[in-house]
């Protein structure tokens, strides 16, 4: 079962050749960029505090968690910061007194509990699909480690790996969350805010025009450019300044509230034997921030704060 939802998944892949059309559709409808407007986006970091290496990980790991906590409580206390943290319910209780210092400023959400998969395995990965009866238990314990942590009830929810299914909308709903980040960006879920019933979806940002890759001139796979921490910190400036004109430009077609949602762990800014990661990331990151915020003109605040009047339909 688990090889036949794999190979549904493979060729369901948007990214895929077969999905080519879709492509040159997308590419014709977002322009590759947009002129800036007087009207500053919010910008929103947020936070997997997960296992170290997610799921290449196990949840016995995660002491990359406790220096970037400390970190994030000093930006905080130096300069203002607010984000938003999805937390991996099976370590809540480890961080429990730094999460309960960092509750006042930051959005604390629930991030599945074993950083297991609530939708269909991803082809391109080992990791099964767990059973909806599972995934029922799961969330229970991830609520209840908050209650015990002395930690509001969640209500904001992002599903490990941005892989989610109706089941689990349905779930999530029906435990009282009003919030979810869960679409799959990295697969072209377009950078806008809407509701869904009685929760509120905002997706990590990603750039909704893809970037074809060829071989020998023939198109192989398109990409969608995610606002993640490679990207942020790895883009030049006018490559990022271009992702960011265009996610804006969609929001400002489809009249929605502008806003850049920045997906991060605390994993990649750790000293870590693993491409990408390192404790000058940190550095780094105060850097892109700065310079999002200088260019245009943006306001750092938590996910929550976009859901207010006027949030889905614009401002």
């Amino acid at each position: 079962m688990i090889g036949l939802d794999r190979a549904i998944d493979f060729l369901t892949e948007p990214r895929a050749p077969t999905h080519i059309v879709q492509w040159y559709a997308r590419r014709m409808r977002f322009p590759a960029s947009a002129p800036h407007t007087n009207e500053p986006p919010d910008l929103c970091l947020t936070f997997d505090v997960e296992q170290d290496l997610g799921s290449l990980g196990t949840p016995e790991y995660s002491e990359t968690c406790r220096p970037f906590l400390e970190w994030l409580a000093e930006r905080t206390a130096a300069d203002g910061w607010r984000t938003t943290l999805f937390v991996q319910g099976s370590i809540v209780s480890t961080f429990a007194a730094r999460l309960r210092e960092l509750a006042p400023a930051h959005d604390i959400g629930l991030h599945g509990y074993y950083h297991e998969l609530w939708g269909r395995p991803l082809w391109f990965t080992r990791q099964p699909g767990t059973p909806v009866p599972v995934r029922h238990e799961r969330l229970g314990q991830g609520i209840c480690a908050f209650d015990d942590a002395g930690l509001a009830r969640p209500c904001l929810w992002r599903s490990p790996n941005l892989v989610s299914d109706d089941a689990t909308d349905r779930m999530i709903a029906d435990a009282g969350f009003t919030l979810d980040s869960s679409a799959p960006s990295f697969r072209g879920a377009l950078p806008l805010i809407r509701r869904h019933g009685s929760v509120v979806e905002i997706p990590v940002s990603a750039n909704p025009r893809p970037r074809i890759r060829r071989r020998y001139g023939v198109p192989t796979w398109a990409r969608y450019d995610l606002l993640n921490t490679p990207n942020l910190l790895g883009f030049s400036d006018s490559e990022l300044r271009a992702t960011i004109d265009t996610i804006l430009a969609c929001q400002d077609a489809a009249g929605c509230r502008r806003h850049l949602v920045v997906l991060a762990h605390p994993w990649e800014f750790a000293d870590i034997r693993h491409p990408g990661c390192g404790r000058e990331n940190l550095d780094r990151l105060i850097e892109r921030v700065e310079f999002v915020r200088a260019e245009f003109n943006a306001h750092l605040c938590a996910l929550r704060d976009l859901v207010l009047p006027a949030s889905v339909s614009g401002r």
